[in-house]
């Protein structure tokens, strides 16, 4: 039997009709109407809030019931026969209470965490709910313990606890050091609990295993997807500072570094820390075709809306920006020059005779000089565009040489438009 499927045996006699009388007098409140219906496993929400499932996450230990690293519903561990409660659904207490066929009487509700319209027992009922100090917490399975160690427990605002060896807690921060008073009681250490009420165990999760065991997260053979880390940080954040962990954002951000995090990532993670300078820097990065063919992420742009809407914003005018100027550069390579006093009108007079049949632009064009140009103004502002180019390089001047095959057409092209792109990009916003 599970430690989810445990479930309280009221005394069986050999009457069931007598049994089932005692039952209900001793659980349910006079009056109240039992409906005969029985309750599923599925009824019963009790899956760990951290890890998304769809995923892969640093957190598939090869733990047995564990999925990313967060039980299943039938495997939480508590160090005590003590249920709890949590997760709860919104139901009155007589939805959950069946008479079952079989002579044996069970109590089927699954007792974690009752909702707040029934924070207290029915009146008339003899039920005794525990104190919320007596629940017995479900143990982290990274953060076990280890009763030959002195250890204290920190403990989420959801139930669930995280031995600590007490060196790794004073490193941890100033606020917690000075509470550590490791004791000794029948040969034993004794554990102190340490409840973090502003935290709930996603946060403390991925502060913990951050600071503690950061390979879980850049271990390659299960690699982590940023994504999944960068969602928890928005409440990690606050619960680092309310708890004066300083160490954790510097640390944080090595991580995602370490795991080739996106540049859209990284901007996120320091507009979460109002960090303006890193955000700059991150920005700039975006500006290519990777960031501008496509919309923000919807991951990312939701973060950003909740937490930072003013660097959402920045960062959408800053893309916008540049997408109206790569636009007006392709445009001006194909038709005006944006205004630069360059003429290319033309074929030279040595590439129509080159050959006797013409240079290798002309042959390739057919003697058309604008299919020319705009096979290089599609060859040179893609290739800028691609990487952020804002004025010419060796890589641009390469592409333009073998899309059209003539040194001296291409010369002229990489003239013109080196002009045309320092025309365009003169005012253009480096960053947000």
């Amino acid at each position: 039997m599970s430690g989810w499927d445990r479930i309280d045996h009221c005394e069986q006699s050999t009457d069931n009709n007598s049994s089932i009388e005692r039952w209900k007098r001793n659980i349910i409140p006079e009056n109240h109407e039992i409906p005969n219906t029985d309750v599923s496993r599925s009824t019963l929400n009790t899956s760990f809030p951290l890890a998304s499932r769809q995923l892969k996450s640093p957190f598939q230990e090869k733990i047995p019931g564990w999925s990313n690293g967060f039980p299943s519903s039938s495997t939480w561990h508590t160090p005590s026969s003590s249920t709890s409660f949590n997760n709860l659904p919104s139901k009155p207490i007589s939805e959950f209470c069946t008479i079952p066929s079989t002579s044996t009487l069970r109590y089927p509700l699954p007792v974690r965490q009752l909702p707040p319209h029934m924070s207290e027992p029915p009146v008339g009922s003899s039920v005794q709910l525990p104190e919320e100090s007596d629940i017995s917490p479900h143990i982290h399975p990274y953060f076990p313990h280890d009763p030959t160690k002195p250890q204290m427990m920190i403990r989420s605002n959801d139930n669930i606890g995280y031995y600590l060896s007490i060196q790794s807690v004073k490193g941890l921060s100033s606020q917690l050091s000075h509470r550590v008073q490791p004791t000794i009681k029948s040969g034993k250490y004794d554990v102190q609990t340490i409840k973090w009420e502003k935290a709930d165990s996603n946060s403390v999760t991925l502060i913990l295993t951050t600071l503690l065991q950061p390979e879980r997260f850049t271990d390659s053979t299960t690699p982590t997807n940023p994504l999944m880390l960068i969602k928890f940080l928005p409440e990690s954040i606050k619960v680092a500072d309310d708890y004066g962990i300083s160490r954790f954002f510097n640390s944080f951000t090595s991580i995602l570094i370490k795991l080739n995090s996106s540049s859209l990532v990284m901007y996120t993670a320091f507009a979460l820390k109002n960090d303006l300078q890193s955000c700059k820097k991150y920005s700039r990065l975006t500006i290519n075709s990777e960031y501008l063919d496509q919309p923000i992420p919807m991951n990312l742009s939701n973060i950003l809306k909740s937490y930072k809407p003013d660097y959402l914003k920045k960062l959408e005018n800053l893309h916008e920006e540049w997408n109206l100027k790569y636009n007006l550069l392709y445009k001006s390579f194909c038709s005006d020059l944006n205004g630069v006093n360059i003429k290319l009108d033309g074929f030279g007079s040595r590439c129509k005779k080159r050959f006797s049949r013409g240079c290798q632009g002309f042959i390739l064009s057919k003697g058309n000089f604008k299919l020319l140009r705009s096979i290089a103004s599609d060859s040179a502002s893609s290739i800028a565009r691609q990487y952020g180019y804002t004025s010419m390089n060796g890589k641009i001047e390469e592409s333009i040489h073998e899309s059209i095959g003539c040194e001296t057409c291409s010369h002229r092209f990489i003239n013109a438009f080196d002009a045309v792109m320092r025309s365009v990009f003169e005012n253009a916003s480096q960053s947000i």
